[in-house]
């Protein structure tokens, strides 16, 4: 049923995009000497007001169609990177594996706030999120779903103007403009190798456009190829066991479960190796078998993506247009990780022929003989928005429209599944032999292993009318008024297999979600130009949630031009983010991050205990989590004392409070032998006499409410228009971030944390270039900058993660057929990401990208 509805919906936004077009194209046939009709309302990120030059008093870093194509763009996560304003919690689709439960997906979390607390708009309006979440964590919408060739631009409000798109921009906007007003047609061709001539993307773009007398419509399709990048393609990823690589390197070797394996002697109540293991695969304490599971797992998967949009405007009547955006998207993914492990979950009989301890075990065992999880992953989204505009009266304009975006998505485990209670049958008939050393028999093997499928839908639809208009004049200009409603509903539906559901799936993460709700929304917005030189701006919102009551947000902002080309700004406004979906209603979820088990560390000293551990966490959502809130003020001076240049200063502070989150680790530090949350084995006799706990079977962990966080820091705008160098035109552009303060209170009562610097929290981040053109020739020159931080994702090696400088080049040639050849060199001089101990990867998959030096040759054909 899901499969034809989804297949219904995809025909009929084809039909209608199709249908759009042939209008289109024939209204251009019929007013070819005609005057053109251009559907012109102004769309300034900030604001809605449209019939007012409105000064933008937040702060806006804009990355336009050049300035994407001049710095070879092709990704979203190639945009995050020239993006200093990111910061933890931004993700896309490295370090991607079978642990993951969003793979090859990626958001942005501005400021370093989370994803949850940046809203992304298209056309100034919401998309659903992603259907799976990421980091079984993390939900929000997937710009992996919107191919670069379709981007007008991309704005970046970076001051949580929450009152004007959604109270829940506590951190601020990041709204993608997309392309609509093409005449003739474009072709995009490019394709990419890493300097190890590995990690290929390709990408092919056709857009066509036209306009008559009272239609223009505009098409976009894109087809997008990557590569798989292998953990072992690189030296810092190449083993698990980072001891090798760097005196202060860890070993992240895993003790979950190994072939050979480890076993519990039920008699002697001791954990002892298989004798076949190599001693330099034994832990410090000589229990456990490690197992090295880099040169299965991949740094990031291969990727397929097609995708369509189409853009349609109409004038019905003089002032009055109907206009259409719709989206269609298709892509598939293959993710690879290593062998499942069992992990205590199997019982071998001391019958057992090949069972050398004589004693009844329990198993830490991984059947590598299996091998390597594999799963197919394919994502369907479709969008399609219908509205009406145009003018009321001489000085009010209006604005309706209503549309859905839906995205599916589905996961095949084709190979490497196991069933656990299959998997103990052939161990209780002696049919599977964990001991050999040897594979054992395919028809075996086929007895306990299973393909399983994973499903998820989640889906938005929307209803927005609005208007603006201008109701009177001050000293200083007319005063604009923009007004409007909106409704929304969001529904998720996540749901694993039904093997995963009873608990019979060994080694695997999925989610597993379903909700819905809806949100009523009015919201007010003015600008008073009170003097010449001082302009006050106001925003109220007021959102109803089905599920959370209501709030109000308002926000400030001033302009006061203190001279000519140097105004300051200020704003100030309150946010407020209801827990998501995910949040409140995620069902019994496993996942198997590293940990340390600090409440036996304390007791007994032994490395399985102190050191970096997988251990098994049951994730489920928090019914009674209460909502965020937040305040953010941002202080601003703009010079711009000459025509050609524009220099900006910007301080801004963000309060959070009741911020939703978890951190087992933090559960495992302070309720460690609280027996609700850590689940325990019996500890063994001498472990009971000595007050010792058992080993950790698995943890309980959900979302809380954090007490607070507050950061805070100063942003550095420079843009500059050069007439000539070296006889040609140029710009220079220049974006630096810097944090000043990021300060967390886990607990109310507990003390404060200073997390300025810390893991994936640089304190510095710039990004600057330099284009040039002369004639037929032109050539841009870009600088990526993180700087370092403290390498202490675990806990502090005492070193860090040293600061990293990218450069990146591209080289442009305009032929007289209208054609443009480009060479990008990304990384120019393949500086290695710095080397992070405490990451399993062996670099900071958040931060930093593994390719190293990267060519782009690429052709763009204008018709």
């Amino acid at each position: 049923m899901e499969g034809n509805t989804l297949k219904m919906y995809s025909n009929t936004l084809l039909a209608a995009a199709v249908a759009a077009g042939t209008l289109a194209m024939g209204g251009a046939a019929a007013g070819d000497e005609a005057e053109d009709t251009v559907l012109d309302r102004v769309q300034v990120t900030g604001t809605r007001i449209s019939r007012l030059n409105v000064e933008r008093i937040s702060p806006v870093d804009t990355y336009d169609q050049q300035t994407l194509e001049n710095a070879g763009v092709q990704t979203a996560q190639d945009l995050f990177q020239r993006m200093p304003a990111i910061g933890a919690g931004t993700f896309s689709a490295q370090g991607d594996s079978n642990d993951d439960t969003g793979p090859d997906t990626a958001s942005v979390s501005l400021r370093g706030l989370g994803t949850n607390a940046t809203l992304i708009l298209v056309n100034g309006r919401r998309v659903a999120n992603s259907p799976f979440a990421k980091r079984i964590t993390e939900s929000g919408v997937d710009l992996n779903t919107i191919p670069v060739s379709a981007i007008d631009r991309v704005e970046v409000l970076k001051d949580g103007a929450s009152a004007i798109y959604g109270t829940d921009a506590i951190a601020g906007v990041v709204n993608i403009i997309l392309r609509s007003d093409l005449e003739g047609a474009e072709f995009h061709a490019n394709y990419g190798t890493s300097y190890e001539g590995d990690a290929d993307e390709a990408r092919a773009s056709l857009l066509f456009g036209t306009r008559g007398e009272r239609t223009g419509a505009m098409v976009t399709l894109d087809y997008y190829k990557r590569d798989p990048l292998w953990l072992s393609d690189r030296s810092l990823s190449a083993t698990a066991n980072k001891s090798l690589l760097h005196p202060q390197g860890l070993d992240f070797r895993s003790s979950l479960g190994s072939n050979p394996g480890a076993y519990f002697l039920l008699d002697s109540e001791e954990w002892r190796p298989d004798p076949n293991c190599p001693a330099d695969r034994l832990n410090a304490s000589g229990e456990f078998c490690l197992f090295d599971f880099a040169p299965d797992m991949q740094l990031r998967p291969d990727s397929e993506r097609v995708s369509m949009f189409v853009n349609v405007d109409h004038e019905l009547a003089d002032d009055h247009f109907m206009y259409f955006e719709g989206w269609s998207h298709y892509r598939n993914s293959q993710i690879h990780g290593a062998a499942a492990p069992s992990v205590d979950e199997v019982f071998i009989s001391s019958e057992h022929p090949g069972n050398p301890f004589g004693e009844d075990l329990m198993a830490r065992y991984r059947p590598t003989d299996v091998g390597r999880r594999i799963q197919d992953q394919r994502h369907v989204s479709l969008r399609g928005v219908l509205g009406v505009t145009g003018a009321l009266t001489d000085t009010w304009d209006y604005d309706v429209a209503a549309g859905m975006t839906r995205h599916h998505g589905q996961q095949d485990g084709v190979n490497g599944f196991m069933n656990v209670i299959q998997f103990q049958e052939v161990l209780d008939d002696f049919s599977y032999d964990p001991f050999s050393g040897q594979p054992n028999d395919p028809a075996v093997i086929d007895r306990f292993t299973s393909r399983i499928t994973r499903t998820a839908t989640s889906r938005q639809r929307f209803l927005d009318a609005g208007v603006d208009g201008i109701v009177g004049d001050l000293p200083g200009g007319p005063i604009g008024i923009a007004a409007g409603y909106q409704y929304r509903d969001e529904s998720i539906r996540d749901i694993p297999d039904i093997q995963f559901r009873r608990g019979e799936i060994i080694g695997t993460e999925a989610t597993q979600v379903e909700g819905s709700r809806d949100i009523n929304s009015l919201y007010a917005e003015a600008v008073f130009p009170l003097l010449d030189d001082l302009e006050l701006q106001a925003a109220l919102r007021h959102d109803d949630y089905s599920d959370f009551g209501s709030t109000t947000n308002p926000r400030l902002g001033v302009m006061w031009r203190a001279m000519d080309g140097l105004p300051f700004r200020a704003s100030w406004s309150e946010g407020f983010r209801a827990p998501s979906i995910p949040e409140i209603g995620l069902g019994a979820t496993e996942e198997s991050p590293i940990m340390i088990d600090t409440a036996r560390c304390e007791l007994t000293g032994d490395d399985q205990d102190c050191g970096p551990t997988e251990y098994i966490v049951e994730f489920s959502g928090n019914p009674d989590l209460e909502p965020e809130t937040s305040e953010s003020i941002n202080l601003g001076v703009i010079w711009q004392m000459l025509d050609n240049m524009s220099i900006s200063l910007d301080y801004w502070q963000i309060e959070h409070e009741g911020l939703i989150g978890s951190d087992t680790q933090w559960l495992l530090d302070n309720e460690g032998t609280n027996e609700e949350f850590v689940v325990r084995l019996p500890p063994t006799a001498s472990e009971a006499e000595a007050g010792i706990p058992g080993r950790i079977d698995f943890v309980r962990d959900t979302f809380f409410n954090f007490g607070n966080q507050k950061a805070a820091g100063l942003d550095l705008d420079m843009r500059y228009d050069g007439d000539e160098i070296w006889g040609g035109s140029y710009r220079v552009t220049g974006l630096v971030s810097y944090t000043t303060k990021f300060d967390r209170q886990f607990r109310e009562g507990q003390p404060t944390e200073d997390l300025n610097g810390t893991w994936q929290r640089p304190k510095l981040r710039a990004f600057a270039s330099f284009d040039w053109e002369r004639g037929d020739w032109g050539w841009s020159a870009g600088l990526r900058h993180t700087g370092s931080y403290r390498d202490d994702s675990l806990f502090d090696l005492g070193r860090d993660v040293s600061s990293w400088t990218v450069v990146d080049v591209q080289f442009r040639y305009y032929a007289d057929w209208d054609g443009v050849f480009t060479l990008n060199i990304d990384n120019v001089f393949d500086n290695e990401p710095p080397f992070a101990g405490s990451d399993i990867w062996g670099y900071d998959v958040g931060t930093h990208d593994p390719r190293g030096g990267f060519i782009t040759l690429g052709y763009r054909q204008n018709f």
